[in-house]
């Protein structure tokens, strides 16, 4: 059994620069026989928000005036049969900032982090026997033969938790060329709305709650492989400062659509809200005890794996 894992990222990953809180990756793993059916939900979502040019890819940014399209959106791609990965960070907790503020090594790490749990997952599925293709969301400043050359020095370390022989090499695409590249822009801007404050201080989850059963598990464990989160301690309950992790947890009581939780919000009292009160308090709590990313660490887990900072062509890397 074969995959194709979709590959793209939301915020940036700017340091200082006055950009998003979080940066964030995401993989659309699906299996190859179904690969082509799942694709052509693309067009069917097209067609049910009433986006006039067929032809033209389904961006999640776009659909940032209408809250009832961007449900109706998550809705279809939940009930799609695939597996997600979500990895993030909280640029704002990293304590050496400046040791991300070189071109690509955030991403080139998150990615990492990312391909171990997808390689986890193919493993897991097919008793090492399945593979791979990653599919990436092409931007032209990126360099795809650095982010190979990284991953590629990432298999040879015989400390790295990367199943080696079930990933394939970084393949760049648009969203016009492979059509699940548009689900995987979706399920990312649904988490990334979950996490990152408004102008407001305020967080969506209503969009997230359509992937609970798509977030890839092991043994039930959700934050440490469908839903990582950096620098985390290994709580499981905590999702940043206004995530409420019973959006995404299958035991939970589900979100009403188009709910939202913020900072300091008015909680009624019922079994469910007290509940939920309780969940909000831990995860203060857990804020005080974060671990942090820093240089030692990186020292520690990811031994000289940063890419050099001359720039190739996207063109080359194809």
């Amino acid at each position: 059994m074969n995959f194709n894992c979709y590959i793209d990222e939301a915020g940036d990953e700017g340091i200082n620069t006055g950009g998003s809180r979080w940066f964030l990756i995401g993989g659309v793993l699906v299996r190859k026989a179904d690969d082509l059916a799942i694709s052509r939900a693309v067009d069917r979502v097209k067609a049910l928000i009433g986006q006039r040019d067929g032809r033209k890819p389904l961006h999640w940014r776009e659909l940032n005036r209408s809250h009832n399209k961007r449900l109706a959106v998550m809705r279809e791609f939940g009930d799609l049969p695939f597996d997600f990965v979500l990895c993030a960070v909280d640029k704002d907790r990293l304590v050496e900032k400046k040791v991300f503020k070189q071109k690509q090594r955030l991403y080139n790490y998150l990615t990492r982090i990312l391909v171990e749990r997808i390689s986890w997952r193919v493993r897991d599925l097919t008793d090492g026997k399945g593979y791979a293709d990653l599919y990436f969301e092409s931007r032209s400043n990126m360099s795809y033969r650095a982010l190979e050359d990284y991953l590629e020095r990432v298999k040879a370390d015989p400390s790295s938790e990367l199943v080696a022989n079930v990933i394939g090499k970084p393949i760049p695409r648009t969203g016009q060329e492979c059509k699940n590249l548009q689900i995987v822009d979706a399920c990312a801007g649904a988490c990334f709305a979950a996490l990152e404050p408004n102008d407001y201080g305020m967080t969506d989850q209503s969009y997230v709650t359509f992937l609970r059963e798509r977030f890839y598990r092991r043994k039930g464990n959700l934050s440490d492989y469908g839903f990582k989160l950096l620098p985390h301690d290994g709580a499981a309950e905590f999702a940043g400062d206004n995530m409420d992790q019973g959006a995404i947890n299958r035991e939970s009581e589900p979100q009403a659509p188009g709910s939202h939780t913020s900072k300091g919000a008015a909680v009624g009292l019922t079994a469910w809200s007290l509940s939920r009160a309780c969940s909000l308090l831990r995860n203060r709590l857990y804020l005080t005890r974060l671990s942090k990313i820093t240089p030692s660490f990186l020292c520690e887990v990811d031994p000289g794996f940063y890419p050099g900072s001359t720039p190739i062509s996207p063109t080359t890397d194809r």
